[in-house]
């Protein structure tokens, strides 16, 4: 793994999704993390993860303290990158593991262009939701709701 994967606590806590909408085309790209072989910064989940049922109301997993712990997750693993992030609190997920409950919250980057470079590396690439159809279908299922929630 790359020096920039975190070994914290807040690691094994949230996964971030991040994803990139091109605002004049509705273009949406994902962040692929290669080594990985996953979508989720900063770890894959463990085996056996369990996507809870997509009624469950997403307000409590984001109040504003569990908000900066995943601003600081992301900021400890990409030191230096001027990021403009926005976290969309209505679009998380709660992940069923063997030891305790991972939330997964979609983070979108807000430049105009998807900050490729930056990507690039922290070994990854943005790529669109047809060329992630080979991903574990816990992924898939998110990334597919991410989309349904953006394009509304």
């Amino acid at each position: 793994m790359r020096d920039t994967i975190l070994k914290s606590n807040q690691t094994d806590l949230y996964r971030i999704i991040f994803y990139h909408s091109q605002s004049t085309s509705a273009r949406m790209r994902f962040l692929y993390f290669t080594e990985q072989n996953s979508v989720l910064g900063f770890s894959r989940l463990p085996n056996l993860s369990v996507l809870n049922d997509q009624s469950t109301d997403p307000a409590p997993l984001l109040s504003n303290s569990v908000e900066q712990e995943i601003l600081a997750l992301i900021n400890q693993n990409i030191p230096g990158a001027d990021l403009r992030i926005k976290l969309l609190k209505d679009c998380c997920f709660s992940i069923e593991t063997a030891n305790k409950p991972i939330i997964v919250c979609a983070a979108g980057l807000t430049d105009i262009d998807p900050p490729e470079d930056i990507a690039k590396l922290h070994g990854g690439k943005f790529l669109e939701l047809p060329y992630l159809r080979k991903l574990h279908h816990i992924e898939l299922g998110m990334l597919q709701r991410v989309y349904q929630y953006i394009m509304g």
